[in-house]
């Protein structure tokens, strides 16, 4: 009926994007941490990400910046084309008025190598 599809639609809140960008971080972490942390250009150690991304008006995720602390451009590359490219579809934030806005999402993320 018409009346569920409109129930639908309102379900759309932004906790179902916590949910999915929770998926996305949990998923996308796993691969980093068994596919790129092994390589010999990443010391051991604990590095810290900080990843600024726009959710755009159609709810398409941008990454705009991140930054490694300590740096380390192999480990940033490597989130930046094995992660970020695969960021899920995600709802419009909307305003007041029920027009989608653009929105600022960060994320931090932290890597452990115990061993060289």
């Amino acid at each position: 009926s018409a009346d569920s599809s409109l129930a639908a639609t309102r379900a759309n809140t932004p906790k179902d994007n916590d949910k999915l960008w929770k998926q996305f971080i949990d998923e996308y972490s796993a691969v980093i941490k068994s596919e790129v942390l092994p390589s010999s250009k990443i010391k051991k150690g604990t590095y810290t990400l900080y990843i600024d991304c726009m959710i755009e008006t159609d709810g398409s995720v941008t990454t705009s910046n991140i930054i490694c602390i300590p740096e380390n451009s192999y480990l940033v590359e490597q989130v930046k084309v094995r992660m970020m490219v695969n960021t899920p579809q995600l709802n419009p934030v909307l305003m007041s008025n029920g027009k989608p806005r653009k929105t600022l999402k960060k994320q931090v993320l932290t890597f452990v190598k115990d061993k060289d």
